[in-house]
């Protein structure tokens, strides 16, 4: 599916891990390496994760620097929601997101360019070294 060396994700790992411990870790970076197809791109991503081990999250992008929180955000640019296990499948690189966009498993209302632009980069660096 890609050629992206992917770091071991621990078998137990959940939304809530990626979210509250990997990612906060790594978005900063994953956003610098990006810098200059995201500049002036700010917003909120709202991450609804249902089912076991689900949860809600938000990814506020704001002058090139992101900051992870748990909880909705009414005033989201972009709502995702997906189910936990078809979203550790994506992190995991399991599933193809627009397979699983266009298979309906996956919804995302609002800014779609913002999703599509931001999409890639967050998984990325959820799965990325570090």
């Amino acid at each position: 599916m890609s050629d992206v060396q992917i770091p071991e994700i621990p078998p137990d790992a959940t939304p809530k891990w990626m979210f509250e411990e990997r990612l906060p870790k790594r978005l900063d970076a994953a956003l610098e390496r990006f810098k200059d197809q995201l500049e002036g791109v700010e917003g909120v991503l709202q991450f609804n994760i249902e089912g076991d081990n689900g949860g809600q999250w938000c990814i506020t992008l704001k002058e090139g620097k992101g900051e992870v929180t748990a909880g909705e955000n009414e005033d989201a640019s972009t709502t995702f929601t997906i189910s936990a296990e078809d979203w550790m499948a994506l992190i995991r690189r399991e599933v193809d997101p627009q397979t699983i966009f266009m298979s309906g498993r996956m919804r995302i209302a609002g800014d779609m360019g913002l999703a599509m632009k931001l999409g890639q980069i967050i998984r990325g660096a959820m799965a990325q070294e570090g």
